[in-house]
């Protein structure tokens, strides 16, 4: 049965929402940019809207926008930024939403959204950036095809005369100390997951693609469920959902579980960039040792 989870570092992230800051990049240097333009457009007038761009860190920490909001915006507004492989009808990589409060600059100025958790993308790949607001917030806009890697996408389309105002922050390495909280689905399909560990057999346990994290990307090589490395370990489609999750299995009898054990835990580090993952799920022990 499938344990929900959430991806941490030092703050929650993913649908939850930030404060921004007006600080020029705060975080990782400058990969990708364009304008500020001269021109603007209402962002939910324009949605789906984002830009076209080619980083070439390996590592996203943030992105700038050279946005305003309208006289007629009352209240906290919430701006969400998603980061699309290839194309914007894409599941995406990463999702964040921020509150800029009410009190925000009216004309146009430069806000920088920073990832709490930094994205894993692939330098020289094409990505969207699309941007999301509940309110009248408008972004700024350049003509003449001005970032060359990219372009603007209004309303689903692709415009290659025009690119939104728009800058990305990277990193080439990073270090991250926290684990990244994964959901995992112990014994698929199961419910509860029973586990008798006099058993001579194998416990499959699934590691899950989420928004926000890609099971493919674990070095299998790593990974340890209840003390035990797996013997063996495959992709396919676990909960339906569409993506690619792993499936490993483990030896029932080198799990370090025993009668009073309730729950089980999944580690492992992910490729370049190397992040620590968690998981873990609930388990009902039958023929427990004591």
């Amino acid at each position: 049965m499938k344990k929900i989870s959430f991806l941490v570092i030092t703050v929650s992230i993913f649908m939850v929402s930030l404060i921004p800051t007006n600080a020029f990049g705060s975080s990782g240097v400058l990969d990708q940019s364009n304008g500020p333009g001269i021109n603007s457009s209402q962002i939910k007038y324009f949605e789906p809207c984002g830009q076209q761009f080619v980083p070439a860190m390996p590592i996203l920490t943030g992105v700038e926008l050279f946005i305003y909001s309208s006289m007629n915006a009352m209240g906290d507004s919430t701006i969400t930024i998603n980061i699309h492989p290839d194309s914007i009808t894409d599941i995406p990589i990463a999702t964040q939403s921020y509150i800029i409060p009410s009190n925000s600059p009216k004309s146009g100025t430069w806000i920088y959204f920073e990832y709490a958790t930094p994205v894993s993308v692939i330098p020289g790949s094409t990505y969207v950036l699309e941007v999301d607001s509940d309110t009248s917030y408008h972004m700024w806009y350049s003509t003449g095809n001005t970032y060359s890697d990219g372009a603007m996408i209004k309303q689903g389309s692709i415009d290659t005369n025009k690119d939104w105002s728009f800058r990305t922050y990277g990193a080439s390495t990073i270090s991250i100390a926290s684990s990244i909280y994964v959901d995992i689905d112990i014994k698929p399909g199961g419910d509860p997951n029973s586990i008798n560990l006099r058993s001579k057999g194998v416990v499959p346990v699934a590691l899950l693609t989420t928004i926000g994290f890609v099971a493919t990307t674990i070095d299998p090589e790593t990974v340890i469920f209840a003390g035990a490395m797996p013997i063996k370990w495959s992709t396919k489609d676990v909960d339906s959902d569409g993506d690619v999750d792993v499936v490993f299995h483990f030896k029932t009898r080198e799990l370090n579980l025993d009668s009073s054990s309730t729950d089980a835990t999944l580690t492992g580090k992910t490729f370049n960039p190397v992040f620590n993952i968690s998981g873990t799920g609930s388990v009902k022990i039958v023929n427990g040792k004591n």
